[in-house]
């Protein structure tokens, strides 16, 4: 419910803030503003990854500069702004989008970290394994293993780098074990 009225809560916001400014310069404002609230709300109403991917990379398209587009003329310069105003706007659009860019990394970690975790714990279960000189690696958890790497690797672009670097970490246990990279095992502890 609580995202609902978030969603509708920025589009009423959006149909306001577009009615209202009489220059082309604050139309343009509040369009933007407008369309990133909307976009931080649907963003925060996600909760699995692939709904979070296709989001992530539509926004990646730049869907902002369709608003810009709506009033530029043939040579492509905005209709009634000076050079100045037009790079102002821009500027604009950029601290409006790195604001959006933090929410959706921190969206990317709050879906993505449980599967890092996981992956983290059949790494260290194989690890124990291997520490223990199981002569053979347990299935279930290689197919485990498996499974979330899978995942891993299809979600790759949305795992912030922070998660992406403990994957790599566990990554290179398995190196280990496998025999798949050159480490020594003070590296890997």
């Amino acid at each position: 419910m609580k995202r609902v009225a978030l969603f509708l809560g920025a589009v009423i916001f959006s149909v306001m803030l577009s009615s209202c400014g009489g220059n082309t310069k604050e139309k343009i404002y509040n369009e933007v503003n407008a369309f990133f609230a909307q976009k931080e709300a649907e963003i925060q109403a996600i909760d699995n990854a692939d709904d979070l991917l296709a989001f992530v990379n539509a926004m990646d398209e730049l869907p902002e500069l369709e608003i810009v587009g709506k009033y530029a003329d043939e040579n492509n310069k905005i209709k009634g702004l000076n050079e100045e105003d037009a790079n102002k706007l821009m500027d604009m659009m950029h601290e409006r989008r790195a604001a959006y860019l933090a929410i959706e990394q921190a969206k990317c970690t709050e879906i993505m970290e449980p599967l890092i975790t996981d992956y983290e714990g059949i790494v260290a279960d194989l690890y124990e394994d291997y520490e223990n000189d199981l002569a053979e690696a347990d299935e279930e958890k290689l197919e485990k293993w498996e499974v979330i790497y899978d995942q891993i690797y299809d979600y790759a672009d949305i795992i912030p780098d922070e998660l992406a670097d403990r994957f790599l970490e566990a990554d290179e246990v398995i190196d280990f074990m496998f025999g798949l990279g050159d480490y020594s095992e003070e590296e890997v502890e």
